[in-house]
């Protein structure tokens, strides 16, 4: 059954050898899932099941890849469907062509929350992984990791952990996982970190001249976070395909103003801007539009 779903579902991406491996081993990964399903809940009476005690980073193993496809078959509908609009010859009629691609662009934005969210848990595990790497100095790469990672330290970076990729990840990720009141809390962190908070940077060294009493943060840079932050949320929203969940002119004004705050605390605060940035910005979306 492996074997002739694999190659039923891509055709022509495998040579016979590579088919037989990689339906193998879904087969082992299947009986394996079986097993551990049976010998949980007791659903059969196997003796020679007592024997068998798979270890953690195999159940891990397990439900990352199984439930990789798991997730295919859930979202098959949006998925065909994307596919399907994704292969339709364009129309002739420009009306027509607008319609197609907004229904391309609705099918996009509606499997946008599920695929970043698996993506940052993904990466995040990969991330702390990494960090057990190198602070164990886990040979051959222990060191390697270490060495590249210091390029990047700054003197919130003093204790044993590396943690500020680690807030980067996160402080992007956390407003999607915590599911905000709109599209514009949800990417609260991509809007504060990727834009707003590199923009700042960049300007702020290269035309900063005014800084914060206190601090080496420019006023020039926090205009330049503002204004980035803006034009990114404008943007996500003309291709927000909802129309209806889209921000009024009022909601607007509470955006400007929480992005306006959000840019004083990352001007003149003293904690990793990667992780508390994105979460103030965030609790200010949802309480203000």
């Amino acid at each position: 059954t492996s074997l002739y779903s694999t190659a039923l579902l891509l055709k022509k991406n495998f040579t016979f050898g590579e088919l037989a491996v990689v339906a193998q081993a879904i087969t082992l990964l299947a009986v394996e899932l079986w097993v551990i399903t049976v010998k949980k809940f007791r659903l059969v009476k196997i003796p020679s099941l007592n024997h068998h005690f798979p270890s953690d980073i195999t159940i891990f193993q397990i439900a990352l890849i199984l439930g990789m496809f798991l997730i295919g078959i859930i979202l098959s509908p949006l998925l065909v469907h994307s596919r399907n609009l994704a292969q339709r010859p364009a129309w002739k009629s420009k009306r027509k062509r607008v319609f197609q691609n907004n229904g391309r662009k609705w099918t996009s934005f509606a499997l946008l929350p599920e695929f970043m969210h698996l993506a940052f848990s993904v990466a995040l595990s990969a991330f702390i992984f990494l960090e057990y790497l190198r602070y164990f100095a886990v040979y051959p790469l222990g060191k390697n990791i270490h060495i590249f990672l210091s390029e990047f330290l700054d003197n919130r970076d003093s204790g044993p952990c590396i943690l500020s990729h680690l807030y980067l990840l996160v402080g992007c990720a956390a407003c999607i996982w915590m599911q905000g009141t709109s599209i514009l809390a949800n990417i609260s962190g991509i809007l504060t970190l990727g834009l707003g908070d590199a923009m700042a940077s960049i300007i702020g060294k290269r035309y900063g001249r005014r800084r914060w009493p206190g601090t080496s943060k420019t006023i020039e840079g926090s205009i330049a976070f503002i204004i980035f932050h803006l034009l990114g949320a404008f943007a996500v929203t003309r291709l927000w395909p909802r129309n209806n969940l889209l921000p009024g002119i009022e909601e607007w004004l509470y955006y400007t103003l929480a992005v306006s705050i959000t840019a004083f605390l990352e001007a003149v605060s003293y904690q990793n801007d990667n992780l508390m940035i994105p979460l103030f910005m965030w609790t200010l979306t949802c309480l203000l539009i």
